[in-house]
């Protein structure tokens, strides 16, 4: 199953959510999809789906799926990919008002160099990108966020020591 998280966000995301609806229409993606769609204010027809899920629906749909497709949100992208998911990320694009700046190409193109992940721009590509996920082998998420509760400790007990 292909899990495709569209976020929480108040902008639409369309651009995504019919290019996947269109292309399991025509026959061009045959896996079973669920999708997460927000504010998008297109339905899709050929896949089941819902605006918003709650914390434990989304972890298990996470958990379920064989194959994540995300908007470049970091949560959802560190919540599939800590999870050991395949993921490809779908950056919402300012041209399409789908947010008001490109800044999550950044954070796919981040993801994506640090070989976490896979970036896609054109939904035309989705098929292909889907089929080539076969093949890729992310590299193992390790997070950072021990490291840094551990400085912030070593700071706090510094300053407390210097106020003595």
């Amino acid at each position: 199953m292909i899990f495709i998280i569209c976020g929480t966000q108040k902008f639409q995301f369309d651009r995504l959510i019919r290019g996947l609806d269109e292309q399991v229409g025509q026959g061009l993606i045959r896996d079973e999809l669920f999708a997460q769609i927000g504010g998008c204010t297109y339905e899709p027809v050929n896949y089941p789906f819902v605006r918003f899920m709650d914390d434990t629906a989304f972890k298990k749909s996470i958990e379920e799926a064989d194959l994540i497709i995300t908007h470049s949100g970091t949560g959802s992208i560190i919540n599939s990919i800590k999870r050991g998911k395949k993921v490809i990320v779908v950056p919402r694009l300012e041209e399409y008002e789908e947010h008001v700046s490109d800044h999550q190409v950044q954070i796919a193109e981040q993801f994506a160099d640090s070989d976490l992940v896979r970036m896609c721009l054109d939904v035309d590509t989705l098929p292909q990108m889907i089929a080539e996920m076969e093949e890729f082998t992310p590299r193992e998420y390790i997070s950072n966020t021990e490291h840094v509760l551990q400085v912030l400790e070593e700071d706090i007990l510094r300053l407390w020591e210097q106020k003595d």
